[in-house]
């Protein structure tokens, strides 16, 4: 194999994955006919476009963080989601933070690679808890909530369906939303209760 055949292959680096899924995931990708890797907290100031070109083993520690990542370079999405789904066949649920490697990244180290996108990660998790609890408030009958709420609580629930609808959001933003349409879901069952 020559040097660009090896660069434009498919791969995946694996950090923070237990040995168990890990021997799963590898032998779902070599199926696939998709390179694996490992990387640990040794390679955290290397870029991350160096760490695919290496592809090595580094079976060392993961402290960085408590979560697990898929780092992939050239897989598609419809790819990605065959992968997903065997591995899933096998371990039942498989949550890792997904990331593509992309012109922005491949130069950033490892750990902040790691860092960046397990605040994504997470703000997009608080974008999700508002969309289930705006799905709750839209189960409402508008007489449960107090009459002197009414106001603040469609301006709430409108603030979080134009933050969702537009992609338009902090962490901050997404944490304030969701605690007042909280609020105003326990203080509408105390109107009831």
């Amino acid at each position: 194999m020559n040097y660009r055949e090896k660069r434009t292959m498919k791969k995946i680096l694996f950090y923070g994955i237990d040995w168990q899924d890990l021997a799963i995931c590898r032998a779902v990708a070599d199926n696939l006919g998709i390179a694996t890797g490992i990387v640990d907290d040794s390679c955290l100031d290397e870029p991350l476009g160096s760490l695919f070109e290496k592809m090595e083993e580094h079976r060392g520690p993961h402290a960085g963080t408590s979560e697990k990542y898929l780092l992939m370079a050239d897989l598609s999405r419809e790819e990605l989601v065959e992968l997903l789904k065997q591995i899933e066949t096998v371990t039942g649920d498989f949550d890792v933070i997904k990331v593509a490697l992309t012109d922005t990244n491949r130069h950033w180290p490892l750990a902040k690679v790691l860092q960046e996108t397990a605040q994504e990660h997470l703000v997009m998790q608080k974008a999700m808890l508002l969309q289930q609890v705006i799905k709750a408030c839209n189960s409402l009958d508008m007489t449960e909530i107090l009459p002197e709420d009414t106001e603040a609580f469609k301006k709430s629930l409108m603030t979080g369906y134009m933050m969702l609808k537009t992609g338009t959001f902090t962490e901050d933003g997404l944490d304030r939303v969701t605690t007042e349409l909280m609020e105003h879901l326990k203080r509408s069952r105390k109107v009831n209760g």
